[in-house]
């Protein structure tokens, strides 16, 4: 499927490439703009659907390695400073201690993070906080994100969990409804559980 997928889209944006080069008038210029962006987020789609199919059926392993869990949420942050601050948006931490080692797939969890937080920016009502929250159990961390959404949620966790699924139902914002779905993934895929609560 992935090759069915990706071979129609090479041809799309080798012709887009190839009419770059040509004159064509403002409207044609708009019309090109607007191919390699719609192609550019299929071929992006793609690539994040194939990638997570490989993960949960356990064709990539997953890296253990020894990482810094905080250090790890607060590089997170940091990439996503700038939508924060044109968001309205700041960031609250309680963290249980100031390093905190564990083994995991550094890069997965990463991934799992930077979604999280992505949805929590795209979706967040402006001015609100976001809750980056780390505790400690008896033998493992919780790792919690929370936000105030910009909308009333009218789904349940596991609903919005799916593949394509959208909070967004009228799918006026930009988002393909993999986020989740990729994030839950990941972290079961390195033995983490994955939930989302609605309050």
């Amino acid at each position: 499927v992935s090759h069915d997928l990706r071979t129609p889209l090479t041809a799309i944006l080798g012709y887009s490439e190839l009419l770059q080069k040509e004159t064509l008038s403002p409207e044609g210029q708009e019309q090109l703009k607007r191919l390699n962006t719609k192609a550019g987020y299929m071929n992006d789609l793609v690539e994040s659907l194939f990638e997570m199919t490989k993960v949960s059926s356990g064709v990539i392993p997953s890296k253990q390695e020894k990482i810094d869990l905080i250090c790890l949420l607060e590089q997170t942050i940091g990439l996503f400073d700038d939508h924060l601050v044109s968001s309205g948006l700041t960031v609250r931490r309680n963290y249980v201690a100031d390093t905190i080692s564990v083994i995991t797939d550094g890069a997965r969890m990463y991934q799992v993070f930077a979604n999280l937080l992505g949805n929590a920016i795209k979706y967040a009502l402006s001015g609100t906080r976001i809750y980056f929250e780390v505790k400690e159990t008896e033998n493992h961390y919780v790792v919690r994100i929370t936000n105030t959404a910009s909308y009333e949620m009218d789904f349940k966790p596991d609903e919005i969990m799916q593949r394509f699924a959208r909070g967004d139902k009228s799918r006026s914002t930009k988002g393909s409804g993999l986020g989740l779905a990729i994030a839950q993934t990941y972290t079961e895929s390195v033995g983490g559980n994955f939930y989302v609560s609605i309050d």
